[in-house]
């Protein structure tokens, strides 16, 4: 079929600024839609990637119901795949333990646990390149857009490609790390910024 899908895992609602966003987002003639709704998000991703890779789509533009952006966020991302890469991330920020961070990871990978198990590292970039294609070792997966060959590049290699490792960790940064892992590179575009809808609207500016 080739072509684009857009995946949006949820809890049943997402933000209206979202829908808002969602409703004015420019996308290619035959752009496909899906969602999945679910409490469990690693499994609502699973569920996402199987319907991506079952539906023969080139690349996958994932969206997060809780964040907004602009119509030309879809446009700007595909012309960085056009440029040849895998993925791309648009520039998020989060807001935890009063601070506003940046969605964007230096450092993403597995340590021992010293009990033979594994812990999930991460280190959030505090500086990033502002205005700027930059790599990364990871980011959520609020807005990014992806080949379907990597996703089934990393459920051949490691099965479910969002299982979290281990059963607590982030299922977007497992999935990152198993990029790496197969020598997938990851980057964010700071030139295609969104926020996160929390109360008000979470951006660069009270990050700033």
């Amino acid at each position: 079929m080739g072509g684009l899908i857009v995946a949006i895992p949820c809890r049943d609602t997402v933000a209206f600024r979202f829908f808002e966003s969602m409703i004015s987002l420019r996308v290619p003639d035959g752009t496909h839609w899906t969602g999945v709704s679910g409490t469990l998000s690693y499994v609502t991703r699973n569920e996402l990637a199987r319907a991506v890779l079952e539906g023969g789509y080139d690349r996958v533009l994932w969206l997060q119901g809780d964040v907004a952006f602009s119509p030309d966020l879809a446009e700007r991302l595909a012309a960085d795949l056009d440029a040849g890469l895998e993925y791309v991330s648009a520039l998020c920020f989060t807001q935890g333990g009063g601070q506003v961070l940046p969605d964007a990871y230096s450092e993403v990978g597995w340590q021992d646990d010293g009990a033979g198990g594994k812990v999930l590292c991460a280190t959030r970039f505090e500086e990033y390149p502002r205005d700027s294609l930059f790599r990364v070792a990871g980011t959520s997966l609020s807005a990014v857009m992806m080949s379907a060959d990597a996703i089934r590049r990393v459920g051949e290699a490691f099965g479910a490609p969002f299982d979290p490792v281990p059963s607590t960790a982030d299922e977007s940064l497992s999935f990152c790390a198993r990029l790496t892992e197969l020598g997938i590179a990851m980057y964010c575009d700071s030139r295609v910024a969104l926020g996160r809808v929390g109360g008000e609207l979470i951006g660069d500016r009270p990050y700033e």
